[in-house]
């Protein structure tokens, strides 16, 4: 699968957002992705990562039974974006 996907909102170490416009196939009729950076007072930063998915056809099945996994899948890649902030 793949997607082709617009910036929609860029302010560098604050929050990112972006569109998928098309996908191959399309399996969706909408995706947004919001990552909200927000600094702690320990100097750390709290991360909030929402994605929404409006699948079609066959799909939104699919994407019902794989959401655990997906959750899963982009935890970890909050942790490890985590892990690499901090080098």
């Amino acid at each position: 699968m793949t997607v082709d996907e617009e910036f929609i909102v860029w302010d560098p170490g604050k929050r990112w957002s972006f569109t998928g416009y098309e996908a191959k196939p399309g399996a969706a009729r909408s995706l947004i992705e919001d990552c909200i950076l927000t600094p702690l007072s320990n100097g750390g930063t709290a991360i909030s990562y929402t994605m929404y998915l409006d699948p079609k056809g066959l799909a939104g099945p699919m994407v019902r039974l794989l959401k655990g996994q997906l959750v899963r899948n982009n935890t970890k890649a909050m942790q490890n974006l985590a892990q690499r902030a901090v080098g």
